[in-house]
């Protein structure tokens, strides 16, 4: 708790949601009148009788409700507790994933800005050039042939890549630069560090030796401020908004959307179904989303409005909350700077 802080969450929703008991504690915390409702659930069939089952709900809205209390201080009273059969929009039982996503805990309550989505506005992007950077690297032994090897990548002092290998490093070597490594270069580069490629060897009588080459960096600005909105508020097999995300969409219009602004919008669904159905519903969500902008905007200039079908990132969907976020509508608004 002492460390949370709400504004500091990063910009993945999957890594922002692993956060979600605390972003909930903090805004209990932080509004002492308002209390939720957990509703705990089963998947139907895992507990073998109805009165195992409700028990089973049971535990695991408490174990939700004992966190808030003992890592928030929320008072007990301010903690309602359910047992339901099925959460209130199920996955579909269809398939053995629908089966492990409805096992979980839905909280409720009557202020939507108790349960309002994190929204990311005026953040910072990083894209680097090049995408991939070639080494060529040597290595010999005076008396006895190389053993093994190591290659890192520091930007200042933090390591933000390396590789190894036994016998003598490769002739000719490639890094590609990720997107997690451009935060820290841009970082490095702002505070005059270095982005420094080591190679470093051991031959088979244990001598080591290493030797470092600095690549040169130059950090130019964005001249777009961002605006990023997702919705993550589809039920599954659903394109449906909610009144609560109306409202939210209203509000990020109003503050981002600019007369020279301009916006792209993507649906995307999880991977669970036929892919044309799932590329219908992704644009049926999209469309629904845009319709909405451009009734709060009529102005708005929406350079895209597309469907993708199953979200692209693999580790999202392999896991129920992963396909959570996969069901979704990205809103990106570019405005240029002055």
């Amino acid at each position: 708790q002492a460390k949370f802080r709400s504004r500091e969450l990063p910009h993945s929703s999957l890594e922002a949601y692993y956060q979600i008991l605390n972003i909930v504690g903090d805004r209990l915390a932080s509004n002492p009148g308002e209390s939720i409702t957990l509703s705990g659930t089963t998947d139907g069939s895992e507990a073998g009788s109805t009165v195992a089952a409700k028990e089973l709900a049971r535990s695991r809205a408490n174990t939700v409700k004992n966190y808030l209390i003992a890592s928030w201080g929320v008072e007990p009273e301010r903690i309602a507790i359910k047992t339901v059969s099925a959460p209130t929009n199920p996955s579909s039982s269809v398939y053995a994933e629908g089966i492990e996503e409805n096992r979980r805990v839905e909280i409720s309550s009557s202020d939507g800005k108790m349960l309002e989505p994190v929204v990311h506005e005026k953040f910072s992007r990083y894209e680097g050039l090049p995408k991939q950077i070639p080494f060529e690297l040597s290595a010999k032994g005076k008396k006895s042939a190389i053993a093994s090897w190591n290659f890192t990548v520091n930007a200042g002092t933090e390591e933000i890549y390396h590789s190894n290998g036994a016998s003598e490093p490769p002739v000719s070597f490639a890094w590609d630069v990720t997107d997690a490594n451009l935060a820290p270069i841009a970082s490095a580069s702002d505070h005059g560090g270095k982005l420094t490629a080591t190679l470093s060897v051991k031959d088979a009588d244990g001598l080591s030796s290493s030797d470092s080459y600095d690549v040169p960096i130059s950090k130019s600005r964005y001249p777009f401020e961002l605006s990023r909105l997702s919705l993550v508020v589809f039920d599954f097999d659903k394109s449906t908004i909610s009144n609560q995300n109306k409202e939210m969409v209203s509000t990020f219009v109003a503050r981002s959307i600019k007369p020279q602004s301009e916006s792209r919008i993507t649906g995307s669904t999880d991977r669970l179904g036929e892919l044309d159905h799932n590329q219908e519903l992704s644009q049926a969500r999209a469309d629904a989303v845009a319709a909405l902008v451009t009734a709060e905007n009529p102005d708005a200039k929406l350079l895209e409005v597309k469907g993708i079908g199953p979200a692209e990132q693999v580790e999202l969907n392999s896991t129920p909350e992963g396909r959570y976020y996969c069901r979704t509508v990205t809103v990106q608004v570019q405005t240029p700077l002055n």
